[in-house]
């Protein structure tokens, strides 16, 4: 049979059945399949394309992730894997939360060079739907801080950032231009709510990035600034910040500061001037009316600046939930007592009160009991009060309202004054032990020992040793007279 050719020169159908066509060349496939797996990846069959995508992490690293994790986690002595695998997978586009951790047998902790930095830099700019970076611990230094922050500057969707404790090992001239490439950063990301500074030495010398950042980032919502050692300089500066923040975020709508923490800050410690920075304080926190919680924890805050930080200040947050106010001194010859009980009425929605080591009183407490009882309903579930000098007229008066604080689940009374027989001690046990048996739930109320008083001069121990020491010191005067008289009459 003759070969034919169709009109445009090439074989005819007919002859194309009779004879195999030209051989082609292999087809490059390798764009279309990254393609698609990158468009299956936001569609029904992410599933899949995930568990593909592990599988192909295993081979590379011979690790093996969570399936449909949303984590991503790393350590510093793994920089080199990183950079391997998103040079050779590309992007994760279901990846929520990345972390870089560090190895705490290890002392290589820092990163002093953009070369050190970078394989991080690859990991964020192929995790585009990242919300949440951790480099807690890891010690940042002004020239890695730069390429970082113009990293972190594309994310956009990032909602929670934590940088704690990631200036260690810095000296002060490092820690402002780091702090302040981070903080030009962070305030471009319009859904970065959360921010995580603590454990990093932020006095003077970064006094401008941190109140830079707490005066114009308006979608903040969550500021975490526990033990940084502000002092009361950077502290008012810091709080005037606030104020200004929260009338930036009035003018643009934007949502309110939930959560305020500033444990350990030394804001106030000179017993002389006790007020310096609580009016600033107190300023603050009344323009945050929507604060949730707040922590103030070990700030030396004395009886008068406390009078008024609650007074002017806290009594505003009809919001609040959770209150730490521990290791402050409250006593104020009964200012602060009437001041810390009327604000405790305004709170509704309060779950937690640590005033543990606060020298509350018996009055104080008593005061305290009265008004937390007063609100109804209660939400009341945590009620600290370590060291606070409480009596058994104040257990007894706890024990009597107990059943207006339904809620309350966790007791602290430990250093107080009352013996661990004490009749409203023991209530207090053994009502909140059957409130955990009746509704299958964890109460706890901690031990009391008779040696741990917050007044030593009032504990049974204490007291039974004066006795024996005065009984011993009488003794030997005895004895001594006894010898004199007994030398008077020898010849």
């Amino acid at each position: 049979m003759a070969n034919t050719t169709s009109p445009f020169g090439g074989p005819s159908h007919a002859a194309s059945s009779t004879r195999p066509g030209p051989s082609r060349g292999p087809r490059r496939t390798r764009g279309i399949l990254d393609a698609r797996i990158k468009k299956l990846s936001a569609g029904p069959l992410a599933g899949r394309v995930r568990g593909e995508l592990f599988g192909r992490l295993t081979r590379t690293l011979d690790q093996l992730l969570p399936p449909l994790s949303d984590t991503f986690t790393f350590k510093v002595a793994e920089a080199s894997k990183m950079a391997l695998f998103f040079n050779t997978n590309g992007s994760l586009y279901h990846i929520r939360k990345f972390t870089l951790e560090y190895d705490v047998s290890s002392t290589d902790r820092r990163l002093d060079t953009a070369d050190q930095v970078e394989p991080y830099i690859t990991a964020i700019k192929n995790l585009p739907s990242l919300e949440d970076i951790s480099m807690a611990g890891i010690s940042i230094g002004p020239w890695a801080a730069f390429p970082l922050a113009t990293a972190l500057r594309t994310k956009k969707r990032l909602r929670r950032a934590d940088f704690s404790d990631c200036f260690a090992q810095r000296v002060p001239h490092e820690l402002s231009p780091a702090m302040g490439a981070l903080a030009l950063a962070l305030i471009e990301l319009p859904n970065l709510g959360a921010i995580d500074l603590s454990s990093n030495a932020l006095g003077p010398s970064v006094e401008g990035p941190v109140t830079l950042l707490a005066g114009n980032h308006t979608p903040l919502q969550e500021l975490n600034l526990n033990d940084t050692g502000m002092g009361p300089e950077t502290g008012v500066a810091v709080a005037n910040a606030l104020v200004t923040l929260a009338s930036r975020k009035a003018a643009v709508g934007a949502p309110p500061l939930r959560e305020l923490l500033l444990i350990q800050n030394k804001l106030c410690q000179d017993d002389e001037t006790p007020m310096y920075g609580m009016p600033e304080w107190a300023a603050a926190f009344a323009a945050h009316p929507n604060l949730r919680k707040v922590a103030l924890k070990n700030n030396g805050i004395r009886h008068g600046g406390m009078d008024h930080l609650v007074a002017a200040g806290l009594s505003h947050l009809r919001d609040l939930e959770e209150l730490d106010l521990a290791d402050n001194i409250i006593t104020a010859r009964g200012k602060t007592h009437r001041a810390l009980a009327d604000a405790v009425k305004g709170w509704p929605a309060l779950r937690v009160l640590d005033l543990d080591e606060s020298l509350l009183g018996s009055r104080g407490a008593g005061l305290l009991i009265g008004a937390l009882a007063a609100v109804q309903p209660s939400r009341l579930e945590t009620l600290r009060l370590t060291q606070n000098n409480l009596t058994p007229a104040n257990t007894l008066a706890l024990a009597g309202v107990l059943w207006r604080l339904p809620e309350l689940r966790e007791l602290t009374l430990d250093t107080n004054n009352f013996p661990a027989d004490d009749e409203g001690y023991r209530t207090l046990v053994r009502l909140l032990k059957q409130r955990a048996e009746e509704r299958g739930v964890v109460a706890t109320v901690d031990d009391v020992g008779d040696e741990a008083y917050s007044d030593p001069s009032l504990s049974p121990v204490s007291n039974q040793q004066q006795r024996a020491s005065r009984a011993s010191q009488s003794s030997l005067l005895t004895q001594d007279s006894s010898q004199n008289s007994s030398q008077k009459s020898a010849p």
